[in-house]
């Protein structure tokens, strides 16, 4: 993908939050006068758009700093289930309507960025949602061979043999622009933590069945 389409494509993905963002803090504004008004509700949705908005921008900053070769990982003692389990929990409050599961299979706690972590994992899971048709995904968190693993199975579009690894280069997608929103970046700064920390990523399925995207760490 050339750079005009690229900022296009970011130009639009920017523009719906923006627009919902300005929108909703009109409505705040003019219900904010009437007695008992409960704002709440509005104020959580502001937050779900700015988040968005700070991912954007995010990923965006993230392909500098991979081409540029400053992405750097800052390296602590963690628990990966535990880590994974809030990722999960934060999707389902997300996603309500999505049946999201987690199953660790094995402790694993070890060395790596877990900022960085964190972010590769939630690209993954935000993947499925993305293209798992609102079917039930299953997340797992194992060991074995001095590795750790977190997979990420869904039941949606699928993948053709041809997709497997095209989908995590950079502004590639599964499916064409006009059907599903993104920039094509999450699943290449996944990538991109996982192998920065020595780790692989990989993706199997086939078409209108089941897919699953998983990464192991050292």
């Amino acid at each position: 993908m050339d750079f005009v389409p690229v900022v296009a494509v970011a130009g639009h993905e920017l523009r719906n939050p923006l627009n919902v963002f300005h929108l909703t803090r009109q409505l705040l504004y003019r219900i904010s006068e009437r007695p008992g008004a409960d704002i709440r509700g509005i104020l959580k949705k502001l937050k779900l758009q700015l988040d968005r908005i700070i991912s954007l921008v995010d990923r965006l900053l993230d392909v500098g700093r991979i081409r540029s070769g400053k992405f750097e990982l800052e390296l602590e003692n963690f628990n990966l289930g535990d880590l994974v389990k809030e990722i999960v929990e934060r999707f389902v409050d997300l996603h309500p309507d999505v049946p999201l599961t987690l199953r660790l299979e094995a402790e694993a706690i070890g060395l790596s960025d877990r900022v960085r972590l964190d972010q590769a994992v939630s690209n993954i899971i935000s993947n499925a949602t993305k293209y798992g048709l609102r079917k039930p995904i299953e997340v797992s968190v194992g060991t074995g061979a001095s590795v750790a693993f977190v997979a990420v199975k869904d039941q949606g579009i699928g993948l053709a043999p041809d997709d497997l690894e095209r989908i995590f280069d950079r502004f590639e997608r599964a499916v064409p622009l006009s059907r599903v929103e993104g920039l094509g970046l999450g699943l290449w700064i996944a990538g991109r933590v996982v192998e920065a920390r020595g780790g692989v990523i990989s993706a199997e399925g086939q078409p209108v069945r089941e897919r699953s995207l998983r990464c192991v760490c050292p």
